[in-house]
């Protein structure tokens, strides 16, 4: 389960023991409010002087590690050097078994507390965040809390399987009382991210920690289903060719009864111009696949599947019916929260075969919470070699229903898995074929929503130096304000911090995720964060250049 809360300034929501089984719900922990000045003064004095730091400056190692300690910059050097070593990358979940075998538990977590855990976490209690967040603030940046845990089907579905690569925290579904437990943290992370209010608190949520895993694999099945029946609606034969997407294929009444005499659903045509005209929202006469998608929330589409048997559809006994229904009750819940407090809440992108059903359970909310203020965000994966269809049609839809459309834009966290599992199951790989195609997709998609006239909120999600020059450079030639024009910055902990601190300086709203909890509970997402960016922090040498720089300058040393 991940739950994050921004922190626009220093404070904090933890339990001391940070025990996500605890029945007790957290509450609020405030730093003094004397620790709230140094950022916002950095931040005035960096905007209104903003003709001496127009350009940012990736290469100032004083402003880039200025917050960090000496021996914060060795052990960055040595965890930077160990993520590099590809072999220890790949085997490092079978070598952590190993060393706790042999070297025991507790010698194994102080190890890592040392090295890793000190250097992507910010701890597991409160004083131990509070102390982060603090310096943080004090450099004009925000905080987005990480309870650092996270779920994955492939692991409940195969619970002894450890030698593959794993992209995510694994989990067995422990039960409702769980996620209800999960749902808690949230709110009171929520409750946290409002404590400012300034509008600019954030809060995220992955919605396995919500509901049972395989639920949004099924929904996602029911979804695919039924954008397929669409094209077998649209066509006048009904013979089972599939159209494509971008084909401008719309549903007439006729065609939507034979459609429903195909498939043996029985309904007079009383009941079937009803229906007809509640999916036709523009009143056209005819359905496009925007309206056809729309119409159906998570609980209808598990109704429906009952009639659709003879297609092949997958269907929802009632027990996971009322087990969705407990999904998007917590969902809702958060929303209306969030929406109360003006705290944006970002839904995270999970695996592919979750998507399609966070998608369409994030977009119902957005229908519903977006109206006046952008509280809702769903996360977009531009490694996905679909994300600029799926964005122009969200795009699309925001605009017809009168919503505001918002976005966290990643590069992706799940390549390894996916691939893995494309592989294994038999279907197209759903990634970008190269790096460079990732790069190429996460650009453009950045200059859609920077273009888009209704100027979308966007927390762009980033470790990659050119991207944020990208964006910024489009910022500055679209006139888009720096600290409020709805464009937000985001590298984790640990990573980057030449970037991140150079945004803080020149004023941009820029915020760090910054992962906590207990070390035997994050040390699942400390390998995720190896894995998948071993690739990045293997090729980080300039970070690793600028922090020696940084170390001889302080050592009084000049070449």
């Amino acid at each position: 389960m991940a739950v994050t809360v921004s922190m626009p300034t220093p404070s904090l929501i933890l339990r001391p023991e940070l025990n996500v089984h605890d029945s007790a719900v957290p509450q609020p922990f405030h730093s003094p409010v004397s620790d709230l000045t140094p950022a916002a003064t950095h931040k005035e004095k960096a905007l209104t002087h903003s003709t001496a730091v127009d350009e940012l400056n990736f290469d100032d190692v004083s402003q880039s590690f200025h917050v960090k300690t000496t021996y914060e910059l060795l052990r960055s050097l040595v965890v930077f050097k160990l993520c590099s070593i590809r072999p220890l990358v790949v085997r490092a979940q079978p070598l952590l078994a190993l060393s706790e075998r042999m070297l025991g538990r507790r010698l194994t977590h102080w190890i890592l507390r040392h090295t890793f855990f000190a250097h992507f976490c910010a701890g597991e209690n409160a004083g131990e965040v509070s102390r982060v967040t603090s310096r943080l603030s004090q450099s004009g940046l925000g905080s987005i809390l990480d309870y650092a845990a996270e779920a994955d089907l492939s692991h409940v579905q195969k619970p002894r399987d450890r030698t593959g690569i794993q992209s995510a925290r694994t989990y067995e579904y422990e039960g409702e009382e769980e996620c209800e437990a999960n749902a808690a943290i949230c709110r009171a992370c929520i409750e946290t991210a409002a404590v400012k209010g300034d509008g600019n608190g954030f809060a995220a949520i992955k919605l396995t920690a919500l509901g049972k895993p395989e639920l949004l694999e099924h929904l996602s099945n029911i979804l695919t289903h039924t954008k397929k029946l669409f094209y077998k609606f649209a066509s006048s034969t009904l013979d089972g060719v599939e159209a494509q997407p971008d084909q401008p294929l719309l549903i007439t009444f006729p065609q939507f009864q034979a459609g429903l005499h195909a498939l043996q659903v029985t309904m007079d045509e009383s009941s079937a111009r009803a229906l007809f005209d509640r999916i036709d929202m523009d009143r056209s006469g005819s359905i496009d696949l925007i309206e056809w998608v729309t119409f159906l929330d998570p609980r209808q589409l598990g109704r429906m599947s009952r009639h659709f048997r003879a297609e092949g559809m997958p269907t929802l006994d009632q027990d996971s019916l009322a087990k969705v229904n407990a999904m998007m009750r917590r969902l809702e819940g958060l929303a209306q929260l969030a929406a109360d407090k003006r705290v944006r809440l970002m839904i995270d992108a999970e695996q592919s075969y979750f998507q399609p059903a966070i998608d369409h359970m994030v977009l119902q909310l957005q229908r519903q919470y977006n109206r006046d203020f952008p509280v809702i965000f769903n996360t977009y994966q531009c490694y996905l070699r679909d994300i600029k269809e799926r964005i122009a049609h969200d795009l699309e839809r925001s605009q017809r229903e009168g919503w505001k459309f918002a976005a966290k834009l990643v590069r992706g966290a799940y390549m390894v898995q996916e691939r893995k599992r494309a592989k294994e199951t038999g279907y197209d790989d759903p990634i970008q074929p190269t790096l460079q195609h990732t790069h190429d997709s996460y650009h453009e998609v950045a200059s859609m929503l920077l273009h888009h006239p209704s100027r979308p909120n966007i927390m762009i999600a980033s470790h990659n130096e050119s991207s944020v020059r990208y964006v910024t450079s489009l910022m500055s030639r679209l006139g888009i304000p720096r600290r409020d024009g709805g464009v937000f910055f985001g590298q984790l902990l640990g990573m980057c911090d030449h970037v991140s601190f150079s945004l803080g300086h020149c004023g941009y709203a820029v915020y760090k995720y910054v992962p906590y909890g207990p070390i035997g509970d994050v040390l699942p997402y400390l390998v995720r964060r190896a894995q998948e960016n071993s690739a990045v922090l293997g090729g980080a040498e300039k970070e690793r250049r600028l922090i020696r720089k940084e170390l001889t300058r302080r050592m009084g040393i000049t070449s």
